[in-house]
């Protein structure tokens, strides 16, 4: 399992597997390839700690210690005579005025980083071990890697890795297969494929179908057989489908990503199609039992993931919105965006509110407007002159609307703050190309409708949702929000939550590693 994309381990489809089989009691172990000096507070995060596992750079660099406390800004060996200046994560250490050691503290709070200054362009990086111990040490000339070193838990050197090769030290000549080696990938296939020679016949290998795995299972002649966890958003070039054995099984999230996998494979072959019997669809996730939330504790709410939808259509969807707030002074609106869209999709409602009521959000009427209506919900609000004088105006129920649609809009990019928002939702809007399963399966376990662009097996039409386009978007909301298809939606989700229950996926997993 590599560990490039683990900081995320909500998005990682292994990290998912794990959690369904912990959720189900179903015995595995976790192997990582990469080096990944967080990786026990990365397990914890993902509940996946308490199971076993193996890290090839912990074989390679000979470290004993399979758990160890990190180390702390006060274990850290500072120069005589600097100053420290704490900004956020990082402590600068200056002396005369000059940056002499910079150290970055991890969010948990331990040691990271120390980056000392050597002078002429130069400088050393330690990369400290989540449990207390300088993992690696990188040596930089005008921000390029020049050398970087391997140690082991008690701080002696391992490997020393540059632009000729790998070199081992001598003390360590007798764990390795030869003294020096072509790169670092070299020596991870050598110590892997040691690991692979303890597999059983009856043990099954899983990880996500990416280039670095592909390329790493090149290296391993006895592994013949993988099944490969395939993200529809991870690309592939021609040689790493090439890469792909008759041996292998593919799990795709939704039969979605199912016909994107094929059609690209199609491409890099001539029209050539990868063999159907060695496909299969199982969801990465479960469904949890449905609870749906008590309508005078959790304010009514739409929940609109905008995904990649243009800007152009994600301002017609915004006009529509938009209206069904006006109309529902009631309800709130949640936009789940990544941070790269934030400017766009904030300018877009922003547009789209203004259109609506004819107003200048960027006016000094508004903006006294708002001011006072703000402070009014405070129970601080008074009318001054200029409010006053605003309320005579025939604009100023349009200044009030704008106001009171603008307040009730929440935009949320952190991952944990998507998933907590989902939960006060009264219905879920999803404008990708593809829906995000994830969300969707939230979305059953709250009973709640889905409204999306494309089809999915989670939203079964006129029954706990609709497959919609860009300009019934208001209508379908409109309908969906009454006390029936409300109704409706709840007593779908639960066939729904058990047919994606996680004793049923852990059977179709079954049925997979048995029968293939």
């Amino acid at each position: 399992m590599p560990t490039d994309q683990f900081n995320q381990p909500a998005r990682d489809p292994v990290v998912a597997l794990g959690q369904l089989f912990r959720q189900t009691g179903e015995p595995f172990n976790l192997l990582f390839t990469g080096l990944t000096p967080d990786l026990r507070y990365q397990l914890a995060a993902a509940e996946l700690y308490e199971y076993d596992w193996w890290n090839v750079f912990d074989e390679i660099q000979g470290i004993r210690h399979h758990v160890g406390l990190p180390a702390q800004l006060a274990d850290l060996d500072v120069p005589a005579g600097v100053t420290p200046l704490y900004r956020n994560q990082d402590v600068y250490y200056y002396r005369a005025g000059e940056l002499v050691m910079q150290a970055r503290i991890a969010l948990a709070g331990y040691l990271w980083q120390v980056e000392r200054q050597l002078g002429d362009g130069r400088y050393q990086l330690d990369q400290y071990d989540d449990r207390g111990f300088v993992t690696t040490r990188a040596y930089f000339h005008h921000g390029e890697r020049e050398k970087l070193e391997y140690y082991d838990d008690y701080g002696r050197l391992v490997l020393t890795e540059t632009a000729a090769g790998v070199a081992v030290s001598e003390a360590h000549h007798g764990r390795f297969g030869a003294a020096h080696y072509a790169n670092i990938g070299a020596v991870v296939s050598e110590f892997l494929a040691r690991r692979n020679l303890t597999l059983g016949a009856s043990d099954h290998v899983i990880t996500g179908l990416t280039g670095a795995t592909l390329y790493l299972r090149a290296t391993q002649p006895l592994l013949h057989q993988m099944i490969f966890l395939v993200d529809p958003a991870v690309p592939l070039t021609p040689t790493d489908y090439g890469r792909l054995t008759a041996g292998d099984q593919l799990v795709f999230p939704t039969l979605a990503a199912q016909t994107t996998f094929d059609a690209a494979y199609a491409d890099a072959h001539h029209g050539a199609a990868w063999p159907t019997a060695a496909q299969t669809v199982i969801a990465p996730r479960a469904a949890a039992p449905v609870t749906v939330a008590e309508p005078d504790v959790v304010p009514p709410s739409i929940y609109w993931r905008a995904g990649n939808l243009p800007v152009a259509d994600c301002l017609l969807v915004a006009k529509a919105l938009v209206k069904v707030l006006q109309a529902q002074p009631d309800l709130e609106l949640t936009l789940s965006l990544t941070p790269d869209r934030v400017a766009a999709l904030q300018q877009a409602l922003m547009q789209a509110i203004a259109e609506t009521f004819k107003v200048d959000l960027g006016s000094g009427e508004f903006a006294a407007v708002n001011a006072y209506l703000e402070a009014a919900h405070g129970g601080l609000g008074t009318a001054d002159a200029q409010i006053a004088a605003l309320r005579d105006q025939p604009s100023w129920p349009r200044l009030v609307g704008a106001s009171q649609v603008v307040s009730r809009l929440t935009f949320v990019t952190d991952m944990a703050d998507r998933r907590a928002a989902l939960q006060s939702a009264q219905l879920l809007l999803d404008t990708g190309s593809q829906p995000k399963q994830s969300l969707q399966l939230a979305a059953v376990s709250l009973g709640i409708p889905q409204l999306t662009l494309a089809p999915s097996a989670l939203v079964r039409a006129t029954q706990n949702g609709a497959v919609v386009r860009v300009d019934t978007v208001g209508t379908a909301i409109t309908n969906w929000r009454q006390p029936a298809a409300l109704a409706k939606a709840q007593v779908a989700s639960q066939t729904l939550a058990a047919e994606y229950a996680a004793e049923r996926l852990l059977k179709q997993w079954k049925e997979l590693t048995q029968h293939g």
